[in-house]
């Protein structure tokens, strides 16, 4: 009698530990797919954002419609909050994909999505896009803002460079613009992690700029 209930406790408990183990099979096989795609996306964006900057804006239009697709599969996760929700559409078993998701960049990419984007729009001259409208949250959208910044101080560096002066100004009213809407911006960094030293090194930015816009209309006269 003793024996038979030691092997139904065994027999039970194998089915747990196996049970337990295809879970978290499940569980890597979904972190490598994020880390994977969430890699592939993030250099998508990277090389995207240089195209706008040797202004092959339509080549770059084609690789974001490409991210884009790809951002099917990426699961948004909204730190600290535990439970994963997909960015587009439903993701199948979310739930167990939520931590592998969280650890393998899906965040990361999101917020390069989110840069690449506004800044393909500053770029066309258009309005800038709505979070809902790219599909990212809320912390993928402000962060993609606070990087923007960086990318616009190149955009004006450049574009003093070549002597277009009336470009560079209107590049630093919305740099200067978008950093002071940022500003009052007061959420943890548990749940915005990163912004402050963000918009700490986009005060830097924006000084520098107006000083090299300053000094660049007194050397030509202006």
């Amino acid at each position: 009698m003793h024996k038979s209930a030691d092997t139904t406790t065994g027999n039970v408990l194998g089915r747990e530990i196996s049970s337990a183990v295809a879970a978290l099979e499940r569980q890597e096989r979904a972190y490598r797919e994020q880390r994977e795609r969430s890699d592939r996306i993030i250099a998508e964006c990277g090389k995207a954002m240089q195209l706008m900057h040797a202004g092959r804006l339509d080549d770059a239009e084609r690789i974001l419609s490409g991210v884009r697709t790809s951002l099917q599969g990426i699961v948004r996760v909204q730190c600290p909050v535990a439970e994963a929700e997909p960015a587009f559409g439903n993701a199948e078993d979310a739930s167990q994909q939520g931590l592998a998701a969280e650890v393998a960049g899906a965040d990361v990419a999101l917020q390069e999505y989110a840069e690449a984007e506004i800044l393909l729009a500053v770029m066309r001259g258009g309005e800038l896009p709505a979070r809902k409208s790219l599909g990212v949250g809320d912390a993928h959208y402000l962060l993609g803002l606070a990087d923007v910044l960086g990318e616009l101080r190149r955009e004006i560096i450049e574009h003093m460079r070549k002597d277009d002066y009336a470009t560079a100004v209107r590049m630093f009213s919305l740099m200067e613009g978008i950093y002071e809407l940022l500003l009052p911006v007061r959420i943890s960094n548990s749940i915005l992690p990163g912004f402050r030293r963000k918009l700490d090194v986009a005060r830097s930015m924006v000084e520098q700029c107006r000083r090299d816009i300053l000094m660049y209309k007194i050397s030509k006269g202006l």
